[in-house]
């Protein structure tokens, strides 16, 4: 089974002398340079500082390179999304001998790619959120920050998962963000999961792809996405982009 879906239940207190600096991390996958920069307001009206994982950077019109390097001006952190979004275990089953392929064809050119518009290589998500561990080992020689996906059973809501927070201090380097999209239908959990960020002195990742008024599985709709920071907001957490989660 897979790591992935094996995430403990946590409903500890906060650790004796550990830094208490609850809060949000808030990323965006894939390349919808266009719908994040038509609700960047959004963002800013909240105070927001998010992380954008790019695929495909080398593909991109200028204009939308242009407008990604705003964003970055901005406050906002980008990151790598693979060079050209191929999944660890679909495309090379995880197979620990594979791992020099994997860097030379997705992690190593996207890297370049980010360095080659002004840009360090600080963060990377995982396509499809698949890893492992000798792959995390492997792309952290070249990135930072890894983030994959947390999972959840059906039966365990997601506030009850360890992986997707993150304690200030701890130096972890791996970080599992919760869906907001409409395929994963985690809003209604929103308050538990915040609510725990708050109380117990942690940091909430969250991460979504394109914003609009859809149905579509990858999309988050604005109102959604305003709703969420609005309890952010009001449960007082401030936002961390992923390379702040040291």
């Amino acid at each position: 089974m897979s790591d992935q879906l094996q995430d403990p239940t946590w409903e500890g207190s906060p650790i004796p002398g550990a830094p208490h600096r609850p809060g949000i991390c808030l990323s965006f996958d894939d390349d919808h340079v266009d719908s994040w920069w038509q609700y960047r307001s959004l963002l800013d009206e909240f105070g927001v500082k998010a992380t954008f994982f790019v695929r495909g950077l080398d593909r991109m019109h200028s204009a939308e390179r242009d407008l990604l390097l705003q964003l970055a001006r901005d406050g906002h952190e980008l990151g790598s999304h693979g060079y050209r979004h191929r999944s660890v275990t679909r495309h090379y089953n995880a197979d620990p001998a594979r791992i020099d392929e994997y860097l030379a064809q997705e992690v190593i050119p996207a890297a370049r790619a980010l360095r080659e518009v002004g840009l360090q290589a600080g963060s990377y998500a995982f396509p499809y959120g698949h890893r492992s561990g000798e792959y995390d080992a492997a792309v952290l020689q070249h990135f930072s920050h890894l983030r994959s996906i947390g999972y959840r059973r059906r039966y365990l809501p997601p506030h009850r998962l360890r992986t997707i927070y993150h304690r200030i201090g701890s130096g972890e380097q791996l970080h599992h963000a919760l869906g907001l999209d409409n395929a994963y239908a985690n809003d209604g959990f929103l308050h538990a999961t915040m609510r725990k960020a708050q109380s117990q002195g942690l940091v909430l990742s969250l991460f979504a792809h394109r914003i609009t008024e859809s149905d579509e599985d990858y999309v988050i709709r604005p109102t959604k996405l305003r709703a969420a920071l609005q309890l952010a907001a009001s449960l007082h957490l401030p936002s961390y982009t992923v390379s702040q989660l040291i």
